[in-house]
């Protein structure tokens, strides 16, 4: 069974928690996806340094076909460079949105934390005016 928030304040802070859990996981996808973009130019990179390791004097036919392969790997590292540095920035907006989506969350924990405060001490006053009254009628009562 559902707990029904205590106020709206409540009923906000719940929301803004939700909504930084969810900026959170953005930001642990967005990270993931980066470090498969490194991964990835890493090895494009690797092919490409292991292809122009094996060049040596060949027929041209087999030249061509190595200069293809040579310009299709320098292809796939150029992709694989604009994908990192694309997963790269979207890694940077998610951890800024999950930061502001911490901070709205932050600021809200502050003001229930007030609230809640306010309630305790209306309820220390209140224990102490009913402390009192119980006091006055025992000594109305003593007399």
């Amino acid at each position: 069974m559902s707990r029904r928030p205590r106020s709206r304040l409540a009923t906000l802070l719940r929301v803004r928690r939700i909504a930084e859990e969810a900026a959170r996981a953005q930001l642990g996808a967005a990270a993931a996806q980066q470090a498969l973009a490194a991964t990835a130019l890493r090895r494009s990179r690797e092919q490409l340094a292991d292809a122009s390791a094996l060049d040596a004097p060949a027929p041209v036919e087999q030249f061509l076909w190595g200069r293809s392969r040579m310009e299709a790997r320098a292809a796939s590292v150029h992709r694989a460079v604009v994908t990192e540095a694309a997963s790269r920035q979207a890694l940077e907006e998610s951890r800024c949105l999950w930061s502001e989506a911490a901070q709205r969350m932050t600021a809200i924990e502050r003001l229930e934390e007030r609230a809640r405060e306010a309630e305790r001490l209306a309820q220390l006053a209140q224990d102490q005016q009913v402390a009192e009254e119980i006091a006055a009628t025992r000594a109305g009562e003593g007399r």
